[in-house]
């Protein structure tokens, strides 16, 4: 995940120029690449490990959700980090959207979107929802004349 900041890395490790091992989480900005930050290696509360997840940046949190902890066994978890104070916070999972894999996300501005990707079995979701980070909150989207269900789409 990229900010005008700070490259954020979930799951991997990433070093920028001028970066080493030895220079872990948020850290002054050098002068021709963004700081790397690892995000939350000592939280407790970090999602687990994942792969096929999406992460968006609100302009002040990075938002991991969904994805598959390992083969044909999806999640519907997700967290929000903060790299100013390094803490990951969980998100609900009341009302999330169901578990599931190559989904697609947007930020509105103050929501993520969910929609789509496939729940295991070959079977494409033409579901989602809609996540409010600043009450932990979860709603279903409409699946009224909503399109057929579809894996690795972009919004």
């Amino acid at each position: 995940m990229v900010t005008r900041r700070a490259v954020i890395a979930f799951g991997v490790v990433v070093f920028a120029a001028g970066a080493s091992a030895q220079e872990p989480g948020p850290f002054p900005a050098p002068k021709t690449e963004p700081p790397i930050v690892t995000a939350g290696k000592t939280n407790a509360d970090a999602p687990s490990p994942r792969y096929d997840h999406t992460a968006i940046w609100t302009g002040t949190e990075m938002i991991i959700w969904g994805g598959s902890t390992s083969i044909y066994v999806n999640t519907n978890t997700g967290g929000m980090y903060n790299p100013i104070i390094d803490n990951w916070t969980e998100t609900t999972t009341s009302n999330a959207p169901s578990a599931r894999w190559g989904h697609t996300v947007i930020w509105t501005g103050d929501k993520m979107i969910v929609w789509g990707g496939s729940g295991g079995s070959s079977s494409y979701l033409n579901t989602g929802g809609t996540y409010a980070p600043s009450i932990n909150n979860w709603t279903a989207t409409s699946t009224t004349n909503a399109p057929s269900g579809r894996l690795a789409h972009t919004a």
